[in-house]
Parts: C-alpha cells; structure tokens; sequence
C-alpha cells in the first residue's frame, strides 16, 4: 500500500508539473512552540491563507503578514497586490513595515481596481520565480475568489517556489 501511494503522489506531481519533494524547506518563526506545529516553521514555495474574521482587525492582520513575509523572503523582492478598498481604508506605512523587520526598499506594491484583476496578477507574479513573496489581500469574499482561482495559485507558487500569503480580511 505504501509503494502504491509513492506512486500515486509521483504521477500527480507529474501532472501537475512540480518536483515531488519528500522534505519541504521551511522558513522558522523563532517561536518553538509555533515551529513545532507547522513541522519546522512556514513552508516555502506554497499558498498559505491568513483570516481576520472582521475589518477592525485587518491591521493586526496586515502586520502579522508583514512580519512571515520577513521570515519567508529571506532575498529577493516582495510583491504586494491589494484590493483598491484595502489601500482606501489605510496605506500600508514604511516605517512599521521596517519596525516590523520588512524592508519597504525590497516591497513592489500593486493595487488593482478589481479583485479578478488582483487574482489574475496574482497568478503571473507566483509564475515568476525571482519573486521571493507574494502577498494578495483581499476583502471580503470576491466572487472570482472560489476553488479553482485558489487552486491555480497554489499549483502556481508551488511551481515556481513562491511563497503566497492569502490575506483575507472580512472574509464573511
């Protein structure tokens, strides 16, 4: 049974075009406890989906992406796409970003009117692998954002091997 799984696990890596990996590489948090629970810290290269359940956290929320993309791109550059809502309710400030360990020098930001078009964009930038970190927040729950689109992002980062933080704010 366990060959069987090997090798069920190594055709769908084959069909979804990715290296099968036996040992993902981790980013630690410096937190033991929290390290232990993600099995060694936040996986690289793979979508991971961040709530705050009502908008009077989406700053809390937004800090705490801020701070696991710190961890996570160790080198190279930050995109952060927003929804134009998010960007009217309040900018994200270069001097937390630095209190908070996230150089503002190495952060591209992108604010699309739509959040289709933010999905798209989000998609061509997990393509690209000299992106270390992606960050695509949105608010509330977009239509364009169901199972597929979700989907197409994390076969995307896992592809290219960039991290995806799914900021959700208010996402009911």
């Amino acid at each position: 049974p366990a060959s069987s799984l090997a090798s069920l696990r190594r055709r769908i890596a084959r069909l979804e075009r990715q290296r099968p990996s036996s040992k993902w590489t981790r980013a630690p948090t410096g937190h033991a406890a929290i390290d232990a629970a993600l099995g060694g810290g936040l996986a690289l290269g793979r979508l991971h989906e961040l709530f705050a359940t009502e908008s009077s956290d989406a700053g809390a929320a937004t800090g705490f992406a801020a701070m696991l993309a710190r961890l996570a791109a160790r080198e190279g550059s930050v995109v952060w796409l927003r929804e134009a809502e998010a960007e009217a309710r309040g900018r994200l400030h270069g001097p937390g970003l630095i209190e908070l360990g996230l150089d503002p020098a190495r952060l591209v930001l992108g604010v699309p009117r739509e959040p289709l078009d933010l999905l798209r964009a989000a998609a061509d930038v997990l393509r690209c692998a000299p992106v270390s970190l992606a960050v695509i927040e949105l608010w509330r729950q977009p239509r364009p954002l169901d199972l597929t689109a979700s989907r197409r992002l994390a076969v995307a980062a896992e592809t290219s091997g960039v991290t995806a933080l799914l900021l959700r704010i208010a996402p009911t």
